[in-house]
Parts: structure tokens; C-alpha cells; sequence
């Protein structure tokens, strides 16, 4: 609830909670809070600090990064090899060391175009057996997608941002299947 400011260390480890929604008050989330749970949706929000490894090892699929977020913490989604794709909003200046390592993810969408700090094995994805190809999305720094970011066994292959949502290019493939599916009933309408 809103009263709630502080979740504390380890609070909610090894439990059997899908879905994180935190309260108006809440202000930081502590080291490992919901380490190895069930958690499968989180949403990131903003003023909120967030503790080193706050959803290691967690079952998270669908992970929502509000505006105004600024970092990822070290270490945060380590091991969450659910979370495919991830979605960061402009204000993001710092993702930290291991962030996002050994993650599931194959694609990241990076609002803006400003500065941005990306720590050591952050987006380290991927095995010796089944290397990856992380697909980028993003007008900032393509340099910084190097060997000490992604660790051994990923490659990045990066393009311009082009958004998510209204207007992006995943709306417009939408679009085109819609008209697609449109036509096609309209012709069966008038071929009858």
C-alpha cells in the first residue's frame, strides 16, 4: 500500500509472488528484495531506489521501465531468462555493472540520444553452447556495445531507434496486417 516507503533486504526472497505493485510511498527497494521468486511483472518506477540484485534470479517476463527511471541497478535482473525484451525509456543515464547478465534478453529498445553509462557484463548474455545476438535499438553510442559489455558470447547488431508504440515500426506492421485482413474481408463481401 502507500504507506509502505522502505522494502527491505532480502523481504520477499524465494517466495511465491508474480506480481510486484508498489505503493505511492514507496521510496527504495532493498538488496535482493525479491530475489529467486515468482515475480513475472514489475514496473520500474520513478524516485524509487532500487537495491543491487533487487530481482536476481526471478521469473520476470514483462518488466515496464517508467520515464524518469535514471539507472539500473547492479546486478538487478541477473538470471532472469524470461525477460526477452527490454524497453528503456530517455531518461535512463545508467545501467550498471551485470545488470541484465545472463538474462533471456535478445532485444533492447534505448530511448534518446544522450550520454549513458554502461557498466561491465551488463547485457552479458548467452553461453559457450548457444551464443547470442542482441539486437539494439538505439541513437546513442554504438561503441559502447563491445566485448566488456555483452561478456563472451553475444554480439550486438545495432539500428537506429525507431520507438515503441503509436508510430513506431512495430505499430506500423500491425497497421499493414490489419488492412491486409481488411481487404480481404471486403473481397470476400463483394466477391460473395
Amino acid at each position: 500500500p502507500d504507506t509502505v516507503q522502505n522494502i527491505l533486504n532480502y523481504s520477499f526472497a524465494e517466495t511465491a509472488i508474480s506480481e510486484v505493485v508498489l505503493g505511492d510511498g514507496v521510496t527504495m527497494v532493498g538488496d535482493y528484495a525479491f530475489n529467486g521468486s515468482a515475480v513475472e511483472k514489475v514496473t520500474l518506477k520513478a524516485g524509487v531506489e532500487y537495491g543491487m540484485g533487487a530481482y536476481v534470479d526471478t521469473a520476470v517476463s514483462d518488466l515496464t521501465v517508467e520515464d524518469g527511471v535514471d539507472s539500473i541497478s547492479t546486478a538487478m535482473f541477473i538470471g532472469c531468462t524470461d525477460l526477452t525484451v527490454l524497453v528503456l525509456p530517455a531518461s535512463i543515464t545508467e545501467i550498471s555493472d551485470s545488470a541484465f547478465e545472463g538474462s533471456g534478453l535478445r532485444e533492447v529498445h534505448l530511448a534518446g540520444d544522450g550520454e549513458i553509462f554502461i557498466g561491465m557484463n551488463s547485457f552479458a548474455v548467452g553461453t559457450e553452447e548457444q551464443p547470442v545476438t542482441l539486437r539494439v535499438y538505439t541513437d546513442r553510442a554504438v561503441d559502447q556495445f563491445d566485448g566488456f559489455v555483452l561478456g563472451s558470447y553475444a554480439t550486438a547488431e545495432v539500428e537506429p531507434y525507431t520507438g515503441i508504440g503509436p508510430g513506431s515500426s512495430g505499430d506500423a506492421v500491425v497497421w499493414a496486417v490489419a488492412a491486409v485482413i481488411l481487404a480481404a474481408v471486403v473481397a470476400g463481401l463483394v466477391l460473395g
